[in-house]
């Protein structure tokens, strides 16, 4: 690249900058500096996903074959289908637009200097070589280095760590850090995917995606239903066409019926529609669910990792005190800043309001102090000023019949100065470890460009500290209260950590931190994991190698963080979430985005998440209890060559009394209780009875059937109304106990019932159960005693 800068680029005077036709150049070379986030999906490849499935090819196939009956009301079943794919696609759709929203409103453009003329340019229109202007608050877009000037860089995005670091002519500055303080030209040396950030980004690729538990449950059960409809489809369509004396219609009928059974479609239409509704009650406390399976990966979170910069805390500085050298060594308190404290006055709060009104300085550090300070009768042009930057680590002024005024590191200020209660003053400021204290210093004589005064006394010190996030100590009682742990995993220092740890409460009892930098090997992060809550000096290859051992620990990892260097360990987790703020990749890989990057609405994420997948726990049972029982009576008729007592209309009627109006009702429930996944062994063990049990019910209506001699229509009529009876003793065993919802959803489903086989007997295929004569309502009633007297028996 440096090879190809130099043969390629006229370097001009950075006042020049490249010319158009240099442009153009480096444009037809590629050297442009495109976006290298990983890309969403398009549209198409969203529509595809959610339509093109085996699960919806399946039940293609199904309804083609009732078309050539033309029985249309057979085809209802398609309804759940289409529902089920729309409402996967319309989520993801909102998602990919509120993304995009996102990205347009975070789009910024940069001033670059064009034959001789500064401009504003889109970020993504740099080319190499081109001269960018920096200065106070832009992020910095692509390789670059500094030809002219002197800036204080933020490189946390990249490394983590919250310091500032000074930069001069002939540094470099990285992509994905920002200008805090200063003003620097700088030549583009590297962009697009050529840049430091961009080659973090690559490794994603290297990294599998977390899936849902509900959704490989879904497909898997997808799968060997699948194959059992490849193995007995066919034989089974072949044997109700015998039984049928070679009659097309009742066959194909029969054999949908059978294979409809089998499919869980109302599992995966409740699923979607119990997740797309947490997502959209997210959305409106603004945050943004990439896909609906985000909620559910959530909900199982029992380990939540958070980067302290931009995450715990919001990234800035706040002033919060000031205390005098006397104050300091006898009272030993500070004054903190309140409503009332710009009417008070003395030695240091007037160096203050000279220091913050005359020197133009716009590091986050000064501007916090500026906030409080700044008086316009104070601000003066000063005869002399020093500049604070990370070598001196203190900045100074010079006002004529003013005196000099000083602001920094007590240590840097003090270096050269003999003080008899120097060391009594150090001791005394470990009280304030918490806080990031600067020494205040006064003369009477000039400061020169360098140096300060050797006379320079002491007038106090300001107190500042990281602005915590609000309503963070809420967020992390939340997780303590809800067995959730907590680790802080940072590219900070363990001092600057530690005093974030004092101030929030991540535990009950110690805290253990240790300094990543000094583990060697994945063996001994893998030791580390469990013993230690914070985590310092972590670049972004070791975040995400923790992340990895916490999950091999039995963890279900959440990590929250912005940054470039937080995306290897975002997306290793099993749920990552960042802010609105964040870098452009962080937004493209996690699940969730805080869109008003608000830390206190994770709870209410949390819980939604809990809440949709216990109902859908709660309800799994009745599913699975008709896809078990519908592969085990169509193994029967197979074997007995008994005609299949139900059409695709009667299916329907069962799957909405028994399964979809009860789901979708108990989906409304509140339920956050923790959750533990996989829980699908637990609800295929509570359905397996009852699904065997309708078996036995479905053998005996057929037994019955010849006994009596019953109709093809009696039959049906009699299987239909007796397994929709157990399966709503089955429903009052799911619901128990009784609240006063549920029992408001029981009295619905008996009252569709009743209306369903009385008034809509014939949409249903069957005889009204009032006027078919008094043996099959005889035999109607036996039956159903005997069923649930072995259901009993064998629950």
């Amino acid at each position: 690249m440096e090879k190809l800068f130099k043969k390629d680029l006229i370097v001009k005077d950075c006042s020049v900058g490249l010319s158009n036709r240099e442009v153009e150049r480096m444009i037809a070379k590629g050297f442009l500096n495109k976006d290298t986030s990983p890309k969403p999906k398009s549209l198409f490849e969203i529509f595809k996903s959610n339509f093109f499935t085996l699960f919806n090819f399946i039940n293609l196939i199904l309804a083609i074959l009732i078309l050539f009956t033309a029985s249309f009301r057979n085809l209802m079943f398609m309804i759940v289908v289409l529902c089920n794919s729309t409402i996967s696609l319309m989520q993801e759709f909102r998602a990919r637009r509120a993304t995009e929203k996102l990205k347009l409103m975070a789009a910024d453009r940069i001033k670059v200097v064009r034959e001789s003329r500064e401009l504003f340019i889109d970020i993504n229109q740099v080319v190499m070589g081109d001269i960018i202007i920096y200065e106070r608050g832009v992020q910095i877009v692509a390789d670059c280095e500094i030809i002219l000037g002197e800036c204080e860089v933020n490189e946390s995005f990249l490394t983590g760590e919250s310091d500032l670091i000074s930069k001069k002519e002939g540094d470099m500055l990285f992509s994905g850090s920002y200008v805090v303080g200063g003003y620097v030209k700088a030549r583009a040396l590297k962009v697009g995917e050529n840049t430091f950030s961009s080659g973090i980004a690559k490794k994603l690729k290297n990294i599998e995606i977390a899936n849902s538990e509900i959704m490989l449950f879904i497909k898997k059960i997808i799968r060997i239903i699948s194959i059992i409809v490849i193995s007995v489809g066919i034989p089974i369509f072949l044997n109700q066409l015998r039984i049928n004396s070679f009659n097309y219609s009742p066959a194909a009928l029969n054999t949908c019926a059978a294979v409809i059974g089998m499919i869980p479609e109302g599992l995966a239409l409740l699923t979607s529609s119990v997740l797309a509704l947490g997502a959209l009650k997210l959305m409106k406390k603004k945050i943004l669910s990439k896909d609906i399976y985000s909620i559910e990966i959530l909900a199982g979170v029992n380990m939540v990792c958070l980067d302290k910069t931009g995450t715990i805390t919001e990234g800035k500085f706040e002033t919060v005190g000031i205390i005098t050298q006397e104050d300091l060594l006898k009272k030993n308190s500070f004054t903190k800043i309140h409503s009332s404290f710009s009417n008070k006055n003395s030695k240091l709060t007037e160096a203050l309001r000279y220091l913050s009104s005359s020197l133009d300085d716009n590091s986050e550090t000064f501007s916090s102090i500026k906030k409080i300070f700044y008086r316009r009768e104070f601000k003066k042009k000063p005869d002399e000023y020093i500049n604070f930057c990370s070598e001196k680590k203190f900045s100074a002024i010079y006002l004529e019949n003013k005196g000099s005024f000083v602001l920094g590191s007590l240590e840097f200020i003090f270096k050269n100065i003999v003080s008899s209660n120097f060391n009594e003053i150090k001791k005394a400021l470990k009280n304030y470890e918490n806080y990031r204290v600067l020494a205040v210093g006064f003369s009477r004589n000039k400061i020169n460009k360098k140096n300060i005064p050797n006379d320079t006394s002491l007038l106090g010190f300001v107190l500042l500290r990281d602005k915590i996030r609000k309503n963070i100590q809420e967020v992390l009682d939340f997780f303590k209260t809800n067995s959730i742990k907590i680790k802080i995993i940072s590219g900070d220092s363990l001092e600057s950590v530690s005093k974030i740890s004092k101030t929030i409460k991540i535990k009950e009892n110690d805290i253990n931190s240790i300094d990543v930098s000094e583990i060697n090997g994945f063996s001994e992060i893998l030791n580390s994991v469990t013993k230690y809550d914070i985590f310092c000096r972590t670049t972004p290859e070791k975040k995400r190698e923790i992340i990895k051992a916490l999950k091999i620990k039995g963890f279900k990892v959440a990590m929250i963080g912005d940054g470039v260097n937080d995306i290897l360990a975002l997306k290793e987790a099993d749920c990552s979430i960042t802010m609105a703020h964040g870098s452009s990749a962080a937004k493209e890989i996690a699940h969730l985005i805080l869109i008003n990057s608000n830390f206190s609405s994770i709870p209410f994420a949390i819980s939604e998440g809990r809440r949709a997948i216990n109902n859908i726990k709660t309800t799994s049972s009745l599913f699975l209890v008709k896809t078990i029982y519908s592969i085990i009576l169509s193994l029967l008729i197979l074997i007995f060559a008994f005609p299949y007592p139900f059409m695709p209309i009667q299916m329907s009627l069962i799957g909405a009394l028994t399964i979809g109006i009860p789901s979708s009702l108990l989906a409304f429930e509140v339920n956050i209780k923790k959750v533990s996944l996989p829980f699908f062994h637990e609800v295929i063990k509570k359905a397996l009875p009852t699904a065997i049990v309708i078996c036995i019910n479905l053998v005996i209506c057929f037994v019955f059937k010849n006994w009596f001699s019953l109709d093809l229509k009696a039959y049906s009529s009699i299987s239909l109304i007796t397994t929709i009876i157990i399966g709503i003793a089955f429903l009052k065993e799911i619901m128990n106990p009784l609240n006063l919802f549920r029992k408001l959803i029981f009295s619905i489903i008996i009252a569709t019932f009743l209306i369903s086989i009385i008034v809509f007997h014939d949409i249903f295929l069957i005889y009204n159960p009032i006027f078919w004569g008094l043996k099959n309502m005889i035999l109607t009633i036996t039956i159903s005693a005997l069923s649930l007297t072995i259901y009993k028996l064998a629950k």
